[in-house]
């Protein structure tokens, strides 16, 4: 996280907290990701969930497709995040960008 803008990001009850432009920084980042998860028709299994724990290990900052409605794409966004103690950093449509 070293080549983040600012001031280092603080880490509060296991959740990385970061500032505005960190936040910016890393979706600009991710724009040129392909989704490493998908969350398919099936929700948010188990599965999915150790899935996405990996990807968070391997790469911190992680792109994930969703096969949903809008609503049900946030509570999986709060799910997913509340699970591993990753950041959602934002969705636009089917996509979401996660950071731990």
């Amino acid at each position: 996280m070293s080549n983040l803008p600012g001031k280092p990001a603080s880490t509060v009850n296991g959740e990385t907290r970061l500032t505005p432009a960190q936040k910016r920084q890393l979706r600009g980042q991710a724009q040129l990701l392909n989704p490493l998860v998908t969350v398919g028709k099936n929700g948010l299994t188990q599965r999915v969930l150790i899935e996405f724990e990996a990807a968070l290990l391997r790469h911190h900052l992680v792109k994930v497709r969703f096969n949903a409605e809008r609503n049900t794409i946030k509570t999986y966004c709060r799910t997913m995040a509340a699970h591993t103690g990753a950041t959602h950093l934002g969705s636009v449509g089917k996509t979401a960008v996660f950071y731990r």
